[in-house]
């Protein structure tokens, strides 16, 4: 039994997290699957980091682990031998990233209108914070 464990556990590992197997399109389909409950936390915490558009723009340009920014749009740093290229958000050195920047990077998801929407009303009654 405890080697049937041991064979299905590695099984898993080699075929699911296995780096060479590990694509973008893989964690895209995973994060586009995820509950609102798990991809809105991220999106709280990326817009919560700073009030201000132009320090969240340099901290999501620059993160603290070091190793860049994600693409934006997804995948194209991937053509160009993931240097940082004209057509990414991130290519000037300074800029600003507002709540809505960061939410649209969250279409597609799980009640990603119904969340929209909210903040578009919250924006309308003038319950945001100016960026």
């Amino acid at each position: 039994m405890v080697k049937k464990c041991l064979h299905l556990a590695k099984h898993f590992l080699a075929q699911y997290i296995h780096p060479l197997k590990f694509t973008t399109n893989n964690l895209n389909a995973i994060l586009r699957d995820s509950t609102l409950d798990e991809w809105f936390w991220e999106f709280f915490q990326r817009i919560h980091v700073s009030p201000s558009p132009e320090v969240r723009y340099r901290l999501e340009r620059d993160p603290d682990h070091g190793f860049g920014h994600k693409p934006f749009p997804s995948g194209i740093h991937e053509r160009y031998l993931n240097k940082c290229v004209p057509e990414c958000r991130f290519y000037e050195p300074t800029g600003r990233l507002t709540l809505f920047d960061i939410l649209e990077d969250y279409r597609g998801y799980q009640k990603f209108d119904e969340v929209w929407q909210a903040y578009k009303e919250l924006e309308a009654e003038g319950s945001l914070p100016t960026e």
